[in-house]
């Protein structure tokens, strides 16, 4: 629905150009009513996990991922204990099988875990036990048969935090293969000095995406999800603003580009470097809503 109440449709054949300013474009162009979604059915998978170093990931990426046609699911984990920090990876992936499909577990205990994941906040016993437990829970489960929807039905109970002191961030940043190893070898002098407490980095692969306006893969990337917890303070604030800009200097030094959804920490000037079309975004804005009724802080903050 537009600004003046008019419904119509969007795809890529249909108002083509409104379609790509609506995918990522935070609400600014009309109101989504009704969407049609291409689903992939439910299989049986069975998972299989390689540990190595993070020099080797794109390699091994390569050879077990981008070259098997039967890889469904895959992500990446490194390490973030300050021992042997970056210096440790996981590739966990699970690949079609021809057997019966598991039985959907609705029900499942997930406090045993959540404990393991929030005593790693602050802490870096926790980091060092949560690592040594899934990895070792991975070679337990190697070769475990999954569903589909039972690997994707994890409740977000799993890493809650209910600290009312802190919260917990999300950030990610789209890297090219190319420069894999760079960027985790720049940012990591970055997080290590930091005074933002880093729970969790996994890695995925990202397709280029042909669709969206403000689209994030201009070419294939990889995706690094950062996850950090930040203690409710002025001092803590300021340290994570701090912190993203350098994470984005870096980004972008290394041919990459950030999430841009999550906070307005990032200055006006590196999120039209990482977005060089941002501009024209905003005046295709004004071209669909000039009365701007459409609007939000994210609008306000970059236009």
């Amino acid at each position: 629905m537009k600004e003046n109440g008019v419904i119509i449709n969007c795809s890529r054949q249909e108002n083509s150009e409104l379609f790509q300013l609506v995918l990522g474009g935070y609400g600014l162009f009309g109101v989504i009513l009704d969407i049609k979604l291409k689903v992939v059915e439910n299989e049986a998978l069975q998972y299989k996990y390689i540990r190595l170093n993070p020099e080797n990931y794109v390699n091994y990426y390569k050879k077990y991922i981008s070259e098997n046609p039967n890889v469904n699911l895959v992500f990446g984990r490194l390490r973030i204990s300050d021992k042997h920090f970056l210096e440790e990876a996981t590739l966990n992936f699970f690949e079609k099988v021809d057997v019966n499909i598991p039985t959907l577990q609705i029900e499942k205990s997930t406090e045993t875990q959540r404990l393991v994941f929030r005593g790693s906040v602050d802490n870096e016993y926790g980091k060092r036990l949560r690592w040594d437990l899934e990895t070792g829970m991975n070679k337990v489960s190697k070769n475990e048969i999954y569903s589909r929807n039972e690997l994707l039905n994890d409740h977000v109970s799993l890493i809650e935090n209910k600290d009312p002191s802190s919260t917990d961030l999300l950030q990610e940043y789209f890297i090219p293969e190319r420069n894999f190893n760079k960027f985790i070898t720049d940012m990591k002098p970055i997080l290590q000095n930091s005074k933002i407490d880093l729970l969790n980095i996994t890695i995925r692969g990202v397709h280029q995406d042909n669709d969206s306006y403000l689209n994030y893969a201009r070419e294939n990337v990889f995706g690094f999800v950062l996850l950090f917890n930040q203690k409710k303070t002025d001092k803590q604030e300021v340290e994570m603003k701090k912190l993203t800009n350098k994470l984005v200097e870096v980004a972008l030094k290394n041919e990459g580009t950030y999430y841009l959804p999550y906070r307005l920490h990032i200055d006006k000037d590196k999120m039209r470097k990482s977005y060089p079309n941002a501009d024209v975004f905003f005046q295709l804005k004004l071209k669909y809503d000039p009365d701007e009724l459409f609007n939000n802080k994210f609008y306000q903050y970059y236009k």
